[in-house]
């Protein structure tokens, strides 16, 4: 079977969501103006400050994403997290999450990358599940707060789910 390659998705420059976030961040300027108080200026403020914080965030990321995309060969995804790669897909893709940063910023655009190139719906599921539950990334912080039993605990009964979250994925919506 010849790897699935899905190609670019032709999208416009504002979808349902930048719109709709648009229209929130109008309103609340709205509310904060007619406030008279001085909390549009302090948002803005604080909203600017974010930003610029931001940037290098974002930055490496755009960076990361498109060059992850003409570096790793979109043949290479497609047999290892493909429809056609079944569980051995999936647990390569859910081991993958669980090296992840913890950054919406790099995982989710990552797994829309690897998806374009690729990947099936089983793998793609179970890379998200498995960074938002099992990420190392966050396991000292856990540790610190909530001890190091809990933890393991935790991430050992969560083990699981990727995997699951993956078959069921790619059985219900897979090819």
């Amino acid at each position: 079977m010849p790897p699935t390659i899905r190609p670019p998705q032709k999208r416009g420059t504002m979808d349902f969501t930048t719109v709709l976030l648009i229209i929130v961040a109008l309103l609340f300027m709205l509310i904060a103006y007619l406030r008279h108080d001085g909390s549009l200026s302090a948002g803005l403020k604080s909203g600017g400050q974010t930003f610029i914080k931001l940037i290098p965030i974002f930055v490496s990321v755009f960076i990361i994403v498109g060059l992850s995309e003409k570096l790793v060969p979109q043949e290479l995804i497609s047999r290892w997290m493909g429809e056609q790669s079944g569980w051995r897909g999936i647990v390569l893709a859910s081991a993958l999450g669980v090296v992840m940063p913890p950054s919406i910023f790099v995982s989710f655009p990552l797994a829309a990358t690897l998806y374009k190139a690729g990947a099936g719906i089983g793998a793609g599921v179970a890379f998200v599940t498995s960074w938002s539950l099992l990420t190392l990334f966050r396991m000292p912080l856990e540790v610190s707060i909530v001890g190091l039993r809990p933890t393991l605990i935790r991430m050992g009964v969560g083990l699981i789910f990727p995997i699951i979250a993956g078959f069921v994925a790619d059985f219900f919506f897979g090819a």
